[in-house]
């Protein structure tokens, strides 16, 4: 896929370079006195042109371009995997074929969420470029500012919940694929995204709305919620629903608003 990073205006580089800066889309909005309206217009513009889906993907590309910074955990390591996998399964020959990449793309996918995840959690290198903590987190606790490890616990719940989501964005994801392995603790959440995309298509944008901590039978959980435009269905949100194990986290649900 061929990026044009020539093709950006100056101003959608410069909402891009809001975001890296940890912005949304309302912050940034006061930030350049102009309406959030004007400011998704230039993320979505630029998310079009670097055909990407998330504003945050399309600005840590910027950043590559302009200061050489490193990927952002996760995300390409989970691609290369897939595409590898992929290839792989391309040997098998006669019908066995598709059966295989499935599996195998299934397999890796699975596997690398929790990978992911446990790689998130990790101290945050100096080159690594922010993520942007959803305003909605700060505004509800006026009196009780977020520090550092919350901040960072919420970052790697965000993480997570993008891992599983990149996968079915990716475009070899079979839309029919689904995991048989009930012992998988992702399985539940995995199969139901599989039918929304059957059902809605494919993620054309998605942005960070908010991430709230509950406690349900004495665990935490992460709900992690973006807003998202599908093939057949726009302005929705996803709801990603995490709990810890361990270093890493199981994506334990998945669910349309």
């Amino acid at each position: 896929m061929t990026r044009t990073l020539d093709a950006l205006t100056d101003k959608e580089k410069e909402a891009l370079r809001l975001i890296l800066r940890g912005h949304d889309a309302k912050s940034s909005a006061r930030e350049l006195d102009l309406s959030v309206h004007t400011i998704n217009e230039r993320l979505r513009g630029a998310r079009r042109k670097l055909e990407v889906t998330s504003s945050k993907e399309a600005a840590r590309l910027l950043l590559e371009d302009e200061g050489g910074m490193a990927e952002m955990l996760g995300h390409k390591h989970l691609g290369d995997a897939s595409i590898e996998a992929s290839a792989d399964a391309g040997a098998v020959s006669g019908d066995d074929r598709p059966r295989q990449t499935r599996t195998i793309l299934i397999g890796v996918a699975l596997m690398s969420i929790i990978l992911a995840a446990m790689l998130a959690l990790q101290a945050p290198t100096p080159d690594a470029p922010p993520i942007a903590l959803p305003a909605a987190v700060a505004e509800e606790s006026p009196g009780k500012p977020v520090g550092p490890a919350m901040r960072e616990r919420l970052e790697s719940a965000e993480r997570a919940a993008l891992v599983m989501l990149g996968v079915a964005d990716k475009d070899e994801f079979d839309l029919t694929a689904k995991s048989s392995d009930r012992t998988d603790p992702n399985f539940a959440a995995w199969n139901a995204l599989a039918e929304r995309r059957q059902q809605f298509g494919k993620a054309l944008s998605r942005d960070t709305h908010r991430i709230d901590i509950m406690e349900s039978n004495g665990r935490d959980q992460w709900i992690v919620r973006f807003l998202t435009d599908f093939e057949r269905l726009q302005g929705t949100y996803e709801k990603i629903t995490l709990v810890r194990d361990g270093t890493g986290f199981v994506v334990k649900d998945y669910e349309i608003e």
